[in-house]
């Protein structure tokens, strides 16, 4: 072997040597410790990434995920202000959200995000139900697309706490006036436990059946066995009144989980 060769070989045998230690020392810096999302069964857990040292019961982890039933409804009036209308399902039986958070991203017609509105809500056990969004700024002729996310769910056995059961008794009555469209009708609270935060969702459609707009109000607290009056303002917008079928509405009722 030459005199250069020999040069070579120990210059990269030394080379691959100090590599090797420099790994050695660093290797306990690089390998990752173990911890509740690594998607690995250790640390004493009792499943992958749930109970032992893990704060998600293994039941808790088992659960189907709540999921965003088809498409968001954006609905638009000619003064460019625009609503969202999503639905929301919990497919597990024996467990409620007791509060999520959700996401709507809001896109252009190019598909690029100008906007994302956010909020929580909370959903029983097999529930499926609507979350009513009206604090877009974007301007409804600018939006393409609006799709929705749901993440940091609370769980609880359902069993934990009786779920109030508050029905229509009458109505909805959709009234158009000279400035404004109404929906009113009556709730009450056929449970034993007192409801609050229950969300009354007026949609609007044409003839066909088709969504014109959608509103929502909220009645704060009502007592068990109790009824409230209520009614959803509509705005003035010549676009609903000249779209909308009186006899079509319809009211979707969610109190808070």
């Amino acid at each position: 072997m030459s005199r250069s060769a020999k040069k070579i070989f120990y210059g990269v045998f030394y080379i691959a040597l100090f590599g090797l230690i420099a790994y050695g020392f660093a290797r306990p810096v690089i390998v990752t410790p173990p911890s509740c999302t690594d998607g690995v069964q250790n640390q004493l857990e009792q499943g992958i990434d749930c109970g032992g040292p893990c704060s998600v019961t293994c039941d808790i982890a088992k659960l189907v995920p709540l999921s965003v039933t088809g498409t968001v409804s954006v609905f638009g009036l000619s003064s460019g202000k625009a609503v969202l209308l999503a639905q929301v399902s919990n497919a597990n039986e024996g467990y409620k959200a007791t509060q999520f958070f959700y996401r709507f991203l809001v896109h252009d017609s190019t598909g690029k995000l100008i906007e994302t509105v956010s909020g929580s809500d909370s959903i029983s056990a097999l529930e499926r139900k609507y979350v009513f969004e009206s604090g877009v700024s974007s301007v409804f002729q600018k939006i393409g697309k609006v799709t929705m996310e749901v993440y940091d769910v609370s769980w609880k056995k359902a069993y934990m706490a009786l779920a109030p059961q508050v029905a229509v008794i009458s109505g909805p009555t959709t009234t158009i006036g000279s400035d404004k469209i109404t929906v009113s009708g009556s709730l009450k609270n056929q449970g034993s436990v007192e409801a609050s935060d229950i969300a009354i969702i007026a949609v609007l459609y044409d003839a066909y059946g088709i969504e014109v707009f959608a509103s929502q109000w909220v009645v704060s607290s009502l007592p068990a066995s109790s009824a409230v009056s209520f009614t959803v303002i509509f705005p003035n917008d010549p676009q609903i009144k000249n779209q909308i079928d009186p006899g079509q509405t319809k009211l979707f009722i969610s109190p808070r989980a």
